[in-house]
């Protein structure tokens, strides 16, 4: 597996802190690609304000970090305006470009695929068209987790909209699983024709293990009886 971490701007209190921490994953660890958030915390503890600070240093590519993911928000963001957002990804996306480094979008972690695949055709088309995505997806997780990280994300009223359905809100009693939404994600790209997204990153709220094994058993099964599923697999 390639190790790909994510780098949280507001959280590092120095440029020297970064440069360390930077030079230790693509020394120690041979990381040659990063995800870049901003960080969530209503005040730095550093120089960086946003993500785009940390891109306009120089010390990715001075790194050797040769790709980056950005945050990309389907659901919109809980503090931060949407056409912030757009003019924020425009400015990564340029500057990626200019500094040789490949840009993709990774999405939050998401229910509704109607909303995504609007979001994509209304804001990625005609802000960063060609950048590639990555659905972001929850892992395996217990219910409790993931009803806290989807409040924090953003997220929340679709997570109510999963339960509003009797059969499945029975099934996500104790714990989440995401294959009716890949299963929802990959048909709806069958219908568009494409591939409109790249692949999905799953966010395993500390169940890593649980969502690996299930995604492994996912592929050499069902997927099987569900031919459309290996669209997003």
């Amino acid at each position: 597996m390639v190790p790909v971490p994510h780098i949280p701007a507001r959280r590092f209190q120095s440029r020297a802190e970064l440069a360390d921490f930077l030079g230790a994953l693509t020394s120690r660890a041979a990381v040659r690609q990063v995800l870049l958030v901003g960080g969530d915390v209503a005040r730095p503890a550093g120089p960086f304000s946003s993500s785009l600070d940390v891109m306009q240093t120089g010390m990715l590519e001075g790194h050797g970090i040769e790709a980056v993911g950005l945050a990309g928000h389907p659901e919109g963001h809980p503090t931060v305006a949407r056409e912030e957002l757009r003019s924020a990804l425009i400015g990564k996306c340029e500057y990626a470009a200019k500094a040789g480094i490949q840009a993709s979008i990774t999405t939050q972690f998401l229910f509704d695929i109607d909303r995504l695949f609007a979001w994509h055709a209304d804001f990625v088309e005609k802000t960063v068209p060609g950048t590639a995505v990555d659905v972001g997806l929850p892992g395996l997780a217990r219910m409790t987790t993931l009803m806290r990280f989807a409040k924090d994300c953003g997220v929340g009223a679709s997570l109510g909209m999963l339960t509003r359905n009797a059969a499945r809100a029975f099934r996500l009693a104790t714990a989440f699983s995401p294959e009716d939404t890949l299963l929802e994600l990959a048909k709806g790209m069958q219908a568009a024709g494409r591939p409109v997204f790249r692949s999905v990153h799953f966010y395993p709220f500390g169940s890593f293990e649980r969502t690996a094994e299930w995604l492994a058993s996912l592929r050499s099964g069902p997927a099987n009886q569900a031919p459309e599923m290996a669209t997003a697999l």
